[in-house]
This record gives structure tokens, C-alpha cells and sequence, in this order.
């Protein structure tokens, strides 16, 4: 049994490379029956200026694989540069500050290890008092349109954290969107093709601090919606 945890960055804050180091170290003890891997994903970052922190990385943890481009091109698409590096048996996705406790990424593993396809992490009503009035309200609102609208059975489908298995991984590969709804199009895709998906309540790490998104980000996610409405539409 093997499993890669896959994580995408792009200009990440101070000290970094400690907090994946140390989270990851937690994991991998936890995973004892299997190999751990870390795939870390350099989504267009100065890739000269962290030369330091990578080195840190390849020293500390046996099996480490570094993944660059040099242009910017969003998180779906450095993620899904990293899952398709990947040749363990399940994949896990997260954030370069691993936002979520060891509790909820071990949740996660054995989920897919009991047989299930995809798992999802599902945000408890706690993670909302972290964030910004303005990414409460958006969360919430949008949890609306994708059940309502898209018509997916999922209450929460931008939670950073999911993992999957080989027939979820071929679902992710086939996701288009670069930026942050490609969360969305994977799980359309996996629902379309009756893959077995579960939600898994998931919590936040203590002292983990959100921000908002910038308008510019904002817009750009409202025509990717768009174009996925244009997309399921055309299907029925």
C-alpha cells in the first residue's frame, strides 16, 4: 500500500518548508502499514528564491519529488501536474500550511482505504469563525448554487483537503479549469461517472489564518462558473 501526499504552492509565506517538514513527519508515522510519499508542486514561484527550503525538504524526508514551471498558471493546474506524477494507490490533496489537524488526513486515508473512490472533506460549522465575513457569506452562498444549480450532491465542494483512489485520480486528470474550480469539475466528473464518493467531516488546525480573495481572483472564478454551467447544460 502506498499513498503521495500532493500539495501546489505558489509565493508561500515565511518558514514554510518547517510546517509541511513537520506535518508531513506527523503523517508519515501515522501511516506506518505503507510508503508516504510528498510530491510539492512550484506553481510558477521564483524558484531560485527557495533553493534554501527545497534543500531543507530533500535532506529531511526520504521520498520527496519537486515539481516546477516557471509560469503562474493556477492551482488545478500545478495539482494535476502533481497527481499525474503520482504512482502510489491513493493520492491526498492539501494546502503548502496544512491547514487541516492530523485527525482529519488520517480520516481521509482510511476512507479511501475502506474501498471508497473519493473522499471529500467536509468543513464543520467551527472552520466559518476563522474566516473573513465576506468568505463566510461566499462560502455559504455557493454551497447553494452547486446544490441547487449544478445539481451536485456535495455540501462542500471547496474544502482543500480530498483524497482519492486510481479511478478518482483518472477523474481528476480529466479536469480542465486551472484555477480553483477545478475542485468543482472533478466532482462533477466523478459523479457523472457513479464514482463512490464520501464526505468526510474535517476541522481546521488551530491558529491557521484565512484571508480573502482578491476581486481580480473573484472575477476570474465567476467565469469559470459560468463556463461549467454552459458546459452541464449542454450535456442534459
Amino acid at each position: 500500500m502506498s499513498i503521495d501526499i500532493i500539495i501546489a504552492f505558489y509565493n508561500p509565506p515565511n518558514n514554510w518548508e518547517k510546517i509541511v517538514f513537520d506535518k508531513f513527519e506527523e503523517l508519515r508515522k501515522c501511516f506506518s502499514d505503507c510508503k508516504t510519499s510528498l510530491i510539492i508542486v512550484n506553481d510558477g514561484s521564483d524558484k531560485k528564491k527557495y533553493n534554501q527550503e527545497l534543500s531543507y525538504l530533500k535532506k529531511g524526508i526520504r521520498n520527496f519529488h519537486y515539481i516546477s514551471h516557471k509560469k503562474n498558471k493556477g492551482k488545478g493546474f500545478a495539482l494535476r501536474r502533481g497527481v499525474a506524477a503520482s504512482k502510489s494507490c491513493f493520492q491526498i490533496i492539501t494546502d503548502i500550511d496544512f491547514p487541516y489537524n492530523k485527525k482529519s488526513v488520517i480520516s481521509i486515508y482510511k476512507a479511501l482505504n475502506g474501498g471508497h473512490d473519493v473522499v471529500v472533506g467536509i468543513r464543520e460549522e467551527n472552520y466559518y469563525t476563522k474566516k473573513p465575513l465576506f468568505r463566510v457569506w461566499l462560502s455559504k452562498a455557493f454551497r447553494k448554487f452547486v446544490k441547487f444549480i449544478l445539481k451536485l450532491n456535495i455540501s462542500d465542494t471547496q474544502c482543500g483537503l480530498k483524497g482519492f483512489n486510481k479511478k478518482g485520480k483518472k477523474a481528476f486528470l480529466n479536469t480542465k479549469i486551472n484555477t480553483f474550480l477545478f475542485d468543482v469539475e472533478f466532482l462533477l466528473i466523478s459523479q457523472r461517472n457513479q464514482l463512490n464518493i464520501w464526505q468526510e467531516p474535517v476541522n481546521a488546525r488551530k491558529n491557521i489564518v484565512l484571508t480573502n480573495f482578491k476581486f481580480r481572483v473573484l472575477l476570474i472564478e465567476l467565469y469559470n462558473l459560468f463556463l461549467l454551467c454552459i458546459g452541464l447544460f449542454k450535456r442534459r
